[in-house]
């Protein structure tokens, strides 16, 4: 996987509430080589836009994306301050999951 690729992750099975669904991530890398566990670097989105334009979100770190651009179906928003996800996803973790996970996009560079 590229730096900027763009994923959909079926059910993803580690959301913060327990509830699975479908994700969209983007890919930004990992730890370097021999540092275990490894940890992937990704920042997923949100489709709900309303949360940006007031209230406590509205001064955070964001890109929006357009419906069908770079893979993303629909609007969405790229939140730095908390979509980043650096988890310790073990490689058989993945494994169980690599049917679920599609490549959709790439950004540019």
């Amino acid at each position: 996987m590229q730096v900027g690729t763009v994923f959909k992750w079926l059910n993803f099975p580690y959301q913060s509430d327990g509830d699975k669904k479908d994700c969209y991530f983007v890919y930004f890398g990992k730890t370097g080589y021999g540092i275990k566990p490894v940890m992937f670097h990704c920042c997923t989105t949100t489709t709900q836009e309303w949360h940006y334009s007031s209230g406590k979100r509205k001064n955070h770190h964001i890109y929006r994306f357009n419906a069908n651009e770079y893979g993303f179906p629909r609007a969405c928003i790229l939140d730095f301050d908390i979509g980043m996800e650096s988890v310790p996803w073990t490689i058989l973790k993945i494994q169980k999951d690599l049917n679920n996970i599609y490549k959709v996009g790439q950004l540019p560079k």
